[in-house]
């Protein structure tokens, strides 16, 4: 039985610089495999949900393994862990659904609408509500026995309840389903949607109208070998009201969808191309509610292998702010794109994690937040190579990037003409003396891993206002650079080293 969102897992990263940071975290530090999909803002921090796989101890030489849902709060400043929780049923798995397929609560809580398995790999969609501290306010069972039901994200809903959505098996075929319940989870009533066998049809996300409708995004299988992006409006009882499907192409990853501040709805996947077979451009829209018409929609990089957003926000100036993944130019990259409300380019960057032990890990992003101070931060799964195991020391983690506003690890990046950023080398360089009078000579002490070392880099200097002021190049067999500071007015300036299109390392030099 073909079911469309696995219950499975991935992982996340952080290092600290002023208001951004890369950092990677493992629950509970057991270096079991997790991923991260979803992030919440919790009051002065942030909450990452996580489906880990944990093993419990039954007895000498007797293990039960399982998928729990993971729970890790992190300040929102530094990203320094605050705790870490995880929650299972007795003798049960749980998964944490799909890309941001959790919401807020009141108080700083989180609700997650996943799936429970059992040891015979049964599936029943499952309600999850923990409090801001990552502890169990409630969990319930709300589908019926006797078939799978694979719970894929949730939305509280304006009248306090709850709706789940994802893929059942109970109409004999594949179809999406929704279940709404009141506050304290009791179903007030569930429907199925899809056409019959052998098509295949899930719904992945939800989001509720002020008027109380409902706007599911899924995706629908005609063929074994082409999908359909499939959006739906349905009533406060889940009657439908209308549909659109886009025409078949090759797999798409499935819409996410949001609702804008206009009423309108963001919409970001991918677009395949049948004729290129794995060939994708990312993928944006927004649809007329009334309708399902699109008002506008764009394509965006070049076709290249497994590209997709995972989820689109909207910033609060009105701007989308898109998270996911591309394997440009090699291996997955963590992704990260801005536009304009009309969907025009501002930026893209992708990020990868580096350091002396991973050259190029491999990541991706699942969920993106604004942040207050008019950046982002973005969470997802973080590993090693693809081609090869993970180091010791190393295990599937979550991966949280907190960026400016522009993008960047440290503020300036888009003057340097980057387009790929290591996320965890901001040890690799030293300044000093730090700060300096003008007309003095600064030292630029580097410590890059040793395959960086011969490599041509670029040192680019650039001013607070973004002015590139000095632009520099050395090779990696030089430790020290001298920097003469004659022309610099007194400022703060951003350090920025980098080879070819790949930032590496930066930081921050005050001339006074």
């Amino acid at each position: 039985m073909r079911l469309l969102i696995a219950v499975l897992f991935v992982l996340n990263v952080w290092s600290v610089f002023g208001q951004t940071f890369n950092r990677r975290y493992d629950l509970f530090e057991l270096a079991d495999p997790q991923v991260a999909w979803s992030i919440e803002h919790s009051s002065d921090a942030y909450l990452l949900i996580q489906t880990v796989i944990e093993t419990d101890s039954l007895g000498p030489d007797d293990y039960f393994t399982h998928p729990s849902v993971g729970i890790t709060r992190i300040d929102g400043i530094t990203g320094v862990k605050q705790l870490d929780g995880s929650f299972h049923p007795a003798w049960h798995g749980a998964g944490a659904g799909w890309a941001n397929g959790t919401d807020s609560m009141p108080g700083g809580g989180v609700v997650v609408g996943g799936v429970k398995q059992d040891t015979l790999q049964n599936l029943s969609a499952l309600l999850m509500v923990f409090d801001a501290q990552g502890d169990t306010v409630f969990t319930r069972d709300i589908s019926p026995p006797g078939s799978q039901w694979n719970g894929a994200s949730v939305k509280h809903t304006l009248d306090g309840g709850f709706i789940v959505v994802g893929q059942t098996d109970a109409t004999g075929y594949l179809d999406g389903f929704a279940i709404k319940t009141d506050p304290l989870g009791n179903v007030e009533w569930q429907r199925t949607y899809g056409r019959i066998e052998p098509l295949i049809d899930a719904l992945i996300f939800v989001v509720e109208l002020s008027e109380g409708d409902y706007i599911l995004g899924g995706i629908s299988y005609p063929t074994n070998s082409s999908s359909e992006q499939w959006l739906m409006r349905i009533d406060p009882m889940g009657e439908p009201l209308w549909e659109v499907l886009w025409p078949p192409t090759s797999f798409s990853a499935g819409p996410h969808i949001s609702l804008l501040t206009s009423g309108n709805i963001l919409l970001a996947s991918n677009m395949p191309y049948a004729t290129e077979h794995m060939q994708d451009r990312f993928y944006m829209a927004v649809v007329d509610p009334v309708d399902g018409s699109i008002i506008w929609e764009r394509e965006y990089a070049e076709r290249a292998r497994f590209q997709t957003f995972f989820a689109a926000k909207e910033t609060p100036n009105g701007d989308f702010i898109a998270c996911g993944v591309s394997q440009v130019p090699i291996g997955y990259h963590g992704v990260l794109f801005r536009t304009s409300s009309e969907g025009d380019s501002l930026w893209m960057r992708k990020y990868v994690y580096q350091d002396d032990v991973i050259l190029d890990g491999a990541g991706q992003f699942y969920d993106v937040l604004p942040t207050p101070d008019g950046g982002f931060i973005a969470t997802g799964p973080v590993y090693g190579r693809l081609d090869a195991p993970n180091p010791p020391g190393y295990s599937q983690d979550a991966w949280v990037v907190k960026v400016d506003g522009d993008g960047c690890i440290v503020p300036g990046c888009d003057g340097v003409g980057i387009t790929e950023q290591a996320t965890n080398l901001l040890d690799a360089i030293t300044v000093f003396p730090n700060p300096v009078q003008q007309g003095g000579s600064v030292t630029v002490q580097l410590d890059l891993p040793p395959y960086l070392q011969g490599k041509k880099l670029e040192l680019t200097v650039v001013a607070s206002d973004g002015r590139v002021v000095a632009k520099e190049w050395f090779h990696g067999t030089t430790n020290n650079y001298q920097l003469t500071t004659n022309n610099y007015t007194p400022d703060l300036y951003y350090l920025h080293v980098s080879a070819g299109s790949k930032w590496l390392t930066g930081g921050k030099l005050v001339v006074e």
